[in-house]
């Protein structure tokens, strides 16, 4: 197996990768952070100054992934509800077909937090498909794996298996799921968004290659704790790249 770890922006490092991979795990910046008390942390990884600049980023971003899919495979996309209508009008801006909605639903939310308002317990992940269908779909029906609503906690920084380390992390389990059904052992998965580094983590657990790309210095150490990183694990190879701004 190889892990494939790049240090740099993925509008700047994706147009320079050549590797077809089979599936495509996509935690994009979701451009809800507006609030003044989060705009610090939102100019790190979630600022954007208006929605069409966002529109624009996104169609960029999916094109390029669109070029290394090889032909069949899938693209998933985690989204926020409050832009589930814009997603659709960017697909029809790509080659992509929208094969199927997904809700992810976690049921760990806080209680009690407010009942002044609706309390959010789902995001989106929309399969996209470079083709007609999916040429890889391993998911068990006697499993309850091809369920479009999923439910998985979120990660909590008291966890002992799934420990938060990024503040929009997806559970491991989860990714691990996507990562089963839509892929065979061998096959490549890139991860354009790699954060805290949940789908190499999967893909290394389940034998699969992997690509992911963060922009984050402190997020690539986290991601090399949690993958113990250049361990000697046998037939793992890790190759990790800097990507300087003038690259």
């Amino acid at each position: 197996m190889k892990m494939v770890l790049i240090h740099g922006d993925s509008l700047k490092v994706l147009p320079k990768l050549e590797q077809k991979v089979d599936l495509v795990i996509a935690d994009p910046p979701y451009f809800v952070l507006e609030k003044a008390k989060v705009q610090e942390i939102a100019k790190k990884w979630d600022f954007f100054h208006s929605v069409d600049e966002y529109r624009e980023f996104t169609i960029r971003w999916l094109n390029e992934v669109y070029r290394l899919l090889k032909d069949g495979g899938s693209c998933l996309v985690f989204w926020s509800e409050k832009h589930m209508f814009l997603f659709g009008e960017i697909v029809k801006q790509t080659h992509f077909k929208l094969h199927k909605t997904i809700i992810w639903h976690y049921p760990n939310v806080l209680k009690g937090f407010s009942s002044k308002r609706w309390i959010n317990t789902f995001d989106f992940v929309f399969h996209l498909v470079k083709g007609n269908k999916p040429k890889v779909f391993n998911a068990k029906f006697t499993k309850d794996e091809n369920k479009d609503v999923q439910i998985f906690p979120k990660p909590q920084c008291n966890f002992v298996k799934d420990r938060k380390w990024h503040t929009t992390q997806k559970p491991l389990e989860l990714i691990k799921r996507f990562v089963k059904i839509l892929t065979n052992e061998g096959d490549w998965v890139l991860d354009p968004f790699l954060g805290s580094g949940t789908t190499m983590l999967a893909c290394l657990q389940l034998n699969r290659n992997c690509v992911g790309i963060e922009i984050n210095e402190e997020y690539i150490q986290i991601i090399k704790r949690r993958l113990n990183w250049g361990s000697s694990l046998g037939n793992v190879e890790f190759k990790f790249r800097e990507v300087e701004e003038h690259d």
